[in-house]
Protein backbone atom coordinates (compact mmCIF):
# COMPACT_ATOMS: atom_id res chain seq x y z
CA UNK A 1 0.00 0.00 0.00
CA UNK A 2 1.16 3.37 -0.54
CA UNK A 3 0.64 6.58 0.69
CA UNK A 4 0.35 10.24 -1.00
CA UNK A 5 0.10 13.88 0.29
CA UNK A 6 -2.81 15.62 -1.62
CA UNK A 7 -2.43 19.60 -0.16
CA UNK A 8 -6.41 20.85 -0.46
CA UNK A 9 -6.56 23.25 2.04
CA UNK A 10 -8.97 21.18 4.48
CA UNK A 11 -10.54 23.09 7.01
CA UNK A 12 -12.87 20.93 9.85
CA UNK A 13 -14.50 21.87 12.84
CA UNK A 14 -16.09 19.27 15.11
CA UNK A 15 -19.19 20.07 17.01
CA UNK A 16 -19.38 19.81 20.89
CA UNK A 17 -20.17 21.38 23.73
CA UNK A 18 -18.28 23.08 25.87
CA UNK A 19 -18.84 23.71 29.59
CA UNK A 20 -16.43 26.89 30.10
CA UNK A 21 -19.13 29.11 29.82
CA UNK A 22 -22.81 29.37 29.12
CA UNK A 23 -22.14 29.22 25.19
CA UNK A 24 -22.15 26.50 22.71
CA UNK A 25 -18.67 26.81 21.52
CA UNK A 26 -17.45 25.29 18.12
CA UNK A 27 -14.54 23.42 18.11
CA UNK A 28 -12.22 23.72 14.92
CA UNK A 29 -9.66 20.94 13.77
CA UNK A 30 -7.46 22.82 11.05
CA UNK A 31 -5.43 20.99 8.67
CA UNK A 32 -3.91 21.68 5.95
CA UNK A 33 -3.84 18.88 3.98
CA UNK A 34 -5.49 15.39 3.67
CA UNK A 35 -3.37 12.05 3.59
CA UNK A 36 -4.60 10.11 0.61
CA UNK A 37 -4.07 5.98 1.09
CA UNK A 38 -4.38 4.61 -2.36
CA UNK A 39 -4.24 0.53 -1.50
CA UNK A 40 -3.50 -1.92 -4.79
CA UNK A 41 -7.07 -3.80 -4.41
CA UNK A 42 -9.34 -0.72 -3.94
CA UNK A 43 -12.49 -0.77 -5.24
CA UNK A 44 -13.07 0.23 -8.72
CA UNK A 45 -14.82 3.56 -8.83
CA UNK A 46 -15.86 5.70 -12.00
CA UNK A 47 -14.58 8.99 -11.54
CA UNK A 48 -17.28 10.20 -13.70
CA UNK A 49 -19.70 8.86 -11.03
CA UNK A 50 -17.83 9.96 -8.16
CA UNK A 51 -17.83 13.36 -9.93
CA UNK A 52 -21.31 13.31 -10.11
CA UNK A 53 -21.89 12.41 -6.57
CA UNK A 54 -19.64 15.14 -5.36
CA UNK A 55 -21.56 17.87 -7.55
CA UNK A 56 -24.55 16.29 -6.41
CA UNK A 57 -24.05 16.17 -2.85
CA UNK A 58 -22.38 19.50 -2.12
CA UNK A 59 -24.84 21.72 -4.09
CA UNK A 60 -27.34 20.04 -1.91
CA UNK A 61 -25.39 20.39 1.47
CA UNK A 62 -22.77 23.27 1.27
CA UNK A 63 -23.49 26.32 3.00
CA UNK A 64 -21.67 28.52 1.24
CA UNK A 65 -22.82 27.12 -2.42
CA UNK A 66 -25.57 29.78 -3.07
CA UNK A 67 -23.33 32.57 -1.85
CA UNK A 68 -20.52 31.42 -4.08
CA UNK A 69 -22.78 31.10 -7.35
CA UNK A 70 -24.84 34.28 -6.41
CA UNK A 71 -21.09 36.34 -6.92
CA UNK A 72 -19.53 34.51 -9.38
CA UNK A 73 -22.60 33.72 -11.49
CA UNK A 74 -24.43 30.53 -13.14
CA UNK A 75 -22.65 31.26 -16.69
CA UNK A 76 -19.62 31.05 -14.73
CA UNK A 77 -20.26 27.69 -12.75
CA UNK A 78 -21.80 26.28 -16.16
CA UNK A 79 -18.42 26.79 -17.91
CA UNK A 80 -16.43 25.77 -15.06
CA UNK A 81 -18.57 22.22 -14.98
CA UNK A 82 -18.05 21.91 -18.32
CA UNK A 83 -14.27 22.14 -18.16
CA UNK A 84 -14.21 19.75 -15.72
CA UNK A 85 -16.39 17.03 -16.99
CA UNK A 86 -13.62 17.15 -20.11
CA UNK A 87 -11.23 16.29 -17.82
CA UNK A 88 -12.68 13.77 -15.87
CA UNK A 89 -12.94 11.92 -18.95
CA UNK A 90 -9.18 11.93 -19.03
CA UNK A 91 -8.44 10.32 -15.73
CA UNK A 92 -6.86 7.15 -15.37
CA UNK A 93 -6.65 6.33 -12.25
CA UNK A 94 -7.88 7.77 -7.92
CA UNK A 95 -4.94 10.12 -7.88
CA UNK A 96 -5.59 12.32 -11.02
CA UNK A 97 -9.55 12.08 -10.44
CA UNK A 98 -8.86 13.38 -7.23
CA UNK A 99 -6.77 16.12 -8.66
CA UNK A 100 -9.32 17.18 -10.59
CA UNK A 101 -12.39 17.34 -8.45
CA UNK A 102 -10.24 19.35 -6.06
CA UNK A 103 -9.59 21.86 -8.71
CA UNK A 104 -13.54 21.46 -9.02
CA UNK A 105 -14.20 22.22 -5.25
CA UNK A 106 -11.61 25.48 -5.71
CA UNK A 107 -13.99 27.19 -7.27
CA UNK A 108 -15.97 27.92 -3.91
CA UNK A 109 -13.15 28.42 -1.86
CA UNK A 110 -9.79 26.90 -0.97
CA UNK A 111 -10.24 26.49 2.80
CA UNK A 112 -12.89 24.70 4.93
CA UNK A 113 -13.41 22.60 1.96
CA UNK A 114 -11.71 18.97 0.61
CA UNK A 115 -12.02 15.85 -1.59
CA UNK A 116 -9.58 12.71 -1.40
CA UNK A 117 -9.57 8.97 -1.84
CA UNK A 118 -10.77 6.68 1.02
CA UNK A 119 -9.87 3.24 2.44
CA UNK A 120 -11.51 2.13 5.20
CA UNK A 121 -9.15 -0.53 6.31
CA UNK A 122 -6.14 2.11 6.95
CA UNK A 123 -7.10 2.81 10.19
CA UNK A 124 -6.93 6.37 12.11
CA UNK A 125 -4.91 7.94 9.78
CA UNK A 126 -6.83 11.19 10.37
CA UNK A 127 -5.30 11.21 14.01
CA UNK A 128 -2.08 10.15 13.22
CA UNK A 129 -2.06 12.90 10.34
CA UNK A 130 -3.18 15.58 13.02
CA UNK A 131 -0.46 14.90 15.32
CA UNK A 132 1.99 15.52 12.59
CA UNK A 133 0.69 18.90 12.30
CA UNK A 134 2.40 20.48 15.73
CA UNK A 135 5.87 20.42 14.45
CA UNK A 136 7.06 22.25 18.08
CA UNK A 137 5.10 23.01 21.62
CA UNK A 138 3.90 26.42 22.45
CA UNK A 139 6.83 28.12 24.89
CA UNK A 140 7.32 31.20 27.07
CA UNK A 141 10.08 33.36 27.22
CA UNK A 142 10.98 36.45 29.08
CA UNK A 143 12.33 38.63 26.59
CA UNK A 144 13.22 41.60 29.21
CA UNK A 145 11.69 43.18 32.57
CA UNK A 146 8.56 44.31 30.59
CA UNK A 147 8.23 41.96 27.72
CA UNK A 148 6.86 38.23 27.91
CA UNK A 149 7.11 36.17 24.76
CA UNK A 150 4.54 33.36 24.41
CA UNK A 151 5.15 31.23 20.96
CA UNK A 152 1.66 29.23 20.06
CA UNK A 153 2.96 27.17 16.78
CA UNK A 154 -0.79 25.81 16.50
CA UNK A 155 -4.03 25.44 18.15
CA UNK A 156 -5.20 21.62 17.48
CA UNK A 157 -6.99 20.52 20.34
CA UNK A 158 -4.16 18.48 21.49
CA UNK A 159 -2.29 21.30 22.43
CA UNK A 160 -4.68 23.14 24.92
CA UNK A 161 -3.94 21.23 27.85
CA UNK A 162 0.12 22.37 27.44
CA UNK A 163 -1.20 26.07 26.37
CA UNK A 164 -3.61 26.10 29.53
CA UNK A 165 -0.32 24.84 31.67
CA UNK A 166 1.67 27.29 31.04
CA UNK A 167 -0.93 30.09 31.32
CA UNK A 168 -1.43 28.33 35.13
CA UNK A 169 1.87 28.27 36.02
CA UNK A 170 3.37 31.60 34.58
CA UNK A 171 0.13 33.61 36.44
CA UNK A 172 2.56 35.74 38.81
CA UNK A 173 5.04 36.15 35.67
CA UNK A 174 2.04 38.00 33.48
CA UNK A 175 0.65 39.51 36.48
CA UNK A 176 3.94 41.45 37.36
CA UNK A 177 5.11 41.85 33.02
CA UNK A 178 2.57 44.72 31.59
CA UNK A 179 3.29 43.70 27.46
CA UNK A 180 2.72 40.17 26.50
CA UNK A 181 3.55 39.48 22.79
CA UNK A 182 1.84 36.29 21.34
CA UNK A 183 3.61 34.70 18.25
CA UNK A 184 0.99 33.06 16.38
CA UNK A 185 2.59 32.56 13.47
CA UNK A 186 1.82 29.86 10.94
CA UNK A 187 -0.85 28.94 13.52
CA UNK A 188 -3.32 27.78 10.78
CA UNK A 189 -6.29 26.88 13.54
CA UNK A 190 -7.55 24.32 15.81
CA UNK A 191 -9.91 24.43 18.48
CA UNK A 192 -11.80 27.14 20.17
CA UNK A 193 -11.20 24.99 23.25
CA UNK A 194 -7.35 25.53 22.89
CA UNK A 195 -7.11 29.83 22.76
CA UNK A 196 -10.54 30.25 25.59
CA UNK A 197 -8.48 30.12 28.20
CA UNK A 198 -5.75 32.69 26.96
CA UNK A 199 -8.49 34.99 25.49
CA UNK A 200 -10.18 35.29 28.70
CA UNK A 201 -6.79 36.46 30.00
CA UNK A 202 -5.94 39.22 27.58
CA UNK A 203 -9.60 40.59 27.29
CA UNK A 204 -9.92 43.78 28.95
CA UNK A 205 -13.65 44.52 28.09
CA UNK A 206 -16.94 42.66 27.09
CA UNK A 207 -16.35 41.62 23.11
CA UNK A 208 -19.22 40.60 20.92
CA UNK A 209 -19.40 37.02 19.31
CA UNK A 210 -20.93 36.67 16.09
CA UNK A 211 -23.04 34.18 15.32
CA UNK A 212 -23.80 31.36 12.31
CA UNK A 213 -26.25 30.22 10.01
CA UNK A 214 -26.27 26.38 9.76
CA UNK A 215 -27.11 25.02 6.63
CA UNK A 216 -30.26 22.50 7.01
CA UNK A 217 -30.67 19.23 4.80
CA UNK A 218 -31.20 15.36 6.12
CA UNK A 219 -27.24 14.84 5.78
CA UNK A 220 -26.23 17.90 7.37
CA UNK A 221 -28.48 17.77 10.89
CA UNK A 222 -27.01 14.35 11.47
CA UNK A 223 -23.70 15.96 12.78
CA UNK A 224 -25.98 17.22 15.67
CA UNK A 225 -28.22 14.31 16.81
CA UNK A 226 -25.67 13.55 19.23
CA UNK A 227 -24.16 16.54 20.12
CA UNK A 228 -26.92 18.69 20.73
CA UNK A 229 -30.74 17.57 20.24
CA UNK A 230 -32.41 20.76 20.59
CA UNK A 231 -30.93 22.21 17.92
CA UNK A 232 -30.55 19.17 16.08
CA UNK A 233 -34.92 19.20 16.31
CA UNK A 234 -34.96 22.54 15.30
CA UNK A 235 -32.70 22.51 12.31
CA UNK A 236 -35.17 19.28 11.08
CA UNK A 237 -38.38 22.12 12.08
CA UNK A 238 -36.27 23.90 9.03
CA UNK A 239 -35.27 21.87 6.40
CA UNK A 240 -33.89 23.33 3.50
CA UNK A 241 -33.21 26.74 5.46
CA UNK A 242 -30.50 28.53 6.71
CA UNK A 243 -31.35 28.40 10.90
CA UNK A 244 -29.70 31.07 13.34
CA UNK A 245 -27.79 29.11 16.06
CA UNK A 246 -28.50 30.99 18.89
CA UNK A 247 -31.26 32.72 18.19
CA UNK A 248 -29.53 35.86 17.95
CA UNK A 249 -26.83 37.39 15.21
CA UNK A 250 -24.49 38.74 18.21
CA UNK A 251 -23.16 37.30 21.55
CA UNK A 252 -21.81 39.92 24.46
CA UNK A 253 -19.02 38.13 26.24
CA UNK A 254 -18.07 39.61 29.13
CA UNK A 255 -14.86 37.57 30.49
CA UNK A 256 -12.20 39.62 31.20
CA UNK A 257 -9.30 41.15 34.05
CA UNK A 258 -8.18 43.94 34.79
CA UNK A 259 -4.31 44.32 34.94
CA UNK A 260 -1.21 43.02 33.68
CA UNK A 261 -0.35 42.05 31.06
CA UNK A 262 -1.63 45.75 29.55
CA UNK A 263 -0.14 46.02 25.86
CA UNK A 264 -0.49 42.71 24.24
CA UNK A 265 0.62 42.14 20.58
CA UNK A 266 -0.28 39.44 18.26
CA UNK A 267 1.89 38.77 15.43
CA UNK A 268 0.32 36.58 12.77
CA UNK A 269 1.15 35.65 9.00
CA UNK A 270 -0.27 34.56 5.91
CA UNK A 271 -0.45 30.94 7.33
CA UNK A 272 -2.91 32.32 10.58
CA UNK A 273 -6.27 30.82 9.70
CA UNK A 274 -9.61 29.17 10.55
CA UNK A 275 -10.00 28.75 14.22
CA UNK A 276 -7.19 31.46 14.88
CA UNK A 277 -8.86 34.19 12.80
CA UNK A 278 -11.90 33.10 15.34
CA UNK A 279 -9.70 33.83 18.46
CA UNK A 280 -8.32 37.55 16.74
CA UNK A 281 -11.76 38.44 15.87
CA UNK A 282 -12.22 38.40 19.50
CA UNK A 283 -9.27 39.71 21.00
CA UNK A 284 -8.61 42.42 18.51
CA UNK A 285 -11.62 44.11 20.28
CA UNK A 286 -9.81 44.18 23.60
CA UNK A 287 -8.53 47.61 24.21
CA UNK A 288 -4.92 46.11 25.25
CA UNK A 289 -4.39 44.41 22.12
CA UNK A 290 -3.01 44.98 18.83
CA UNK A 291 -2.06 42.80 15.76
CA UNK A 292 0.97 42.79 14.18
CA UNK A 293 2.33 41.35 10.66
CA UNK A 294 0.47 40.87 7.32
CA UNK A 295 -3.17 39.83 6.45
CA UNK A 296 -4.25 36.47 7.45
CA UNK A 297 -5.02 33.42 5.50
CA UNK A 298 -8.84 34.60 5.61
CA UNK A 299 -10.52 31.44 5.98
CA UNK A 300 -13.14 31.51 8.54
CA UNK A 301 -16.79 32.45 6.66
CA UNK A 302 -18.11 29.33 5.34
CA UNK A 303 -17.28 26.23 8.01
CA UNK A 304 -17.77 23.56 10.69
CA UNK A 305 -16.87 21.25 8.30
CA UNK A 306 -18.87 17.77 7.82
CA UNK A 307 -17.11 14.57 6.12
CA UNK A 308 -19.18 12.37 4.10
CA UNK A 309 -18.33 8.79 2.35
CA UNK A 310 -18.90 8.31 -1.67
CA UNK A 311 -21.56 5.78 -2.47
CA UNK A 312 -18.46 3.28 -3.98
CA UNK A 313 -16.72 3.57 -0.38
CA UNK A 314 -13.55 4.56 -2.44
CA UNK A 315 -13.79 8.85 -1.62
CA UNK A 316 -14.50 11.07 1.23
CA UNK A 317 -15.95 14.45 0.53
CA UNK A 318 -15.78 17.29 3.32
CA UNK A 319 -17.58 20.17 3.25
CA UNK A 320 -19.34 22.77 5.18
CA UNK A 321 -22.07 23.55 7.48
CA UNK A 322 -22.52 26.65 8.31
CA UNK A 323 -21.52 30.67 7.17
CA UNK A 324 -21.54 33.40 9.25
CA UNK A 325 -24.18 36.38 10.28
CA UNK A 326 -21.85 38.79 8.87
CA UNK A 327 -20.45 37.24 5.86
CA UNK A 328 -22.02 39.72 3.94
CA UNK A 329 -21.07 43.13 5.22
CA UNK A 330 -18.15 42.27 7.22
CA UNK A 331 -16.27 38.78 4.99
CA UNK A 332 -12.87 37.56 5.96
CA UNK A 333 -12.58 34.44 3.11
CA UNK A 334 -10.71 35.47 0.69
CA UNK A 335 -9.18 38.90 2.72
CA UNK A 336 -7.92 37.82 6.16
CA UNK A 337 -7.94 39.52 9.04
CA UNK A 338 -6.10 43.28 8.91
CA UNK A 339 -3.05 44.03 11.24
CA UNK A 340 -3.09 47.03 12.79
CA UNK A 341 1.02 47.16 11.98
CA UNK A 342 2.08 45.53 8.53
CA UNK A 343 5.21 44.48 8.63
CA UNK A 344 5.43 42.44 5.10
CA UNK A 345 8.21 44.91 4.19
CA UNK A 346 10.69 43.73 6.87
CA UNK A 347 12.43 40.52 7.73
CA UNK A 348 10.24 38.10 9.99
CA UNK A 349 12.89 37.59 12.20
CA UNK A 350 12.83 41.41 13.01
CA UNK A 351 9.57 41.22 14.20
CA UNK A 352 9.41 40.32 17.49
CA UNK A 353 11.93 43.24 18.65
CA UNK A 354 9.80 45.70 16.29
CA UNK A 355 6.56 44.24 18.28
CA UNK A 356 8.88 44.41 21.56
CA UNK A 357 9.50 47.72 21.35
CA UNK A 358 6.34 49.60 20.04
CA UNK A 359 4.96 47.93 23.29
CA UNK A 360 7.46 49.66 25.60
CA UNK A 361 6.75 52.75 23.79
CA UNK A 362 2.88 52.80 24.65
Amino acid sequence: MSKKLYLCAIKIKFIKKNNMTTLRKFKLLAILAFVLAIPAGAQNCNCKTAFAWVKQTFEENDAGFQFVIDRRGEQAYAIHNQLIAERIKTATNKQECAEIIIDWLHFFRTGHIGFGVFDSNEGDIMQEFLASLVTEPPYLKRLNETTLYFRIPSFVITERAKIDSILNANRNNFMRTQNLIIDLRGNSGGSDDAWWKLFTFISSNPVVLRSLYFRSTELNNQVFREFDKNFYNRLNDNLGEFVLLHNQRYITISNYHQGNPRHVGIIVDRYVGSATESFLLLARQSRRVKLFGEPTAGVFDISNMNVTESPCRSFVLFYALSKGVDIDRFPIDGIGIQPDFFLGGMPDYEWVDFVNDILNRR
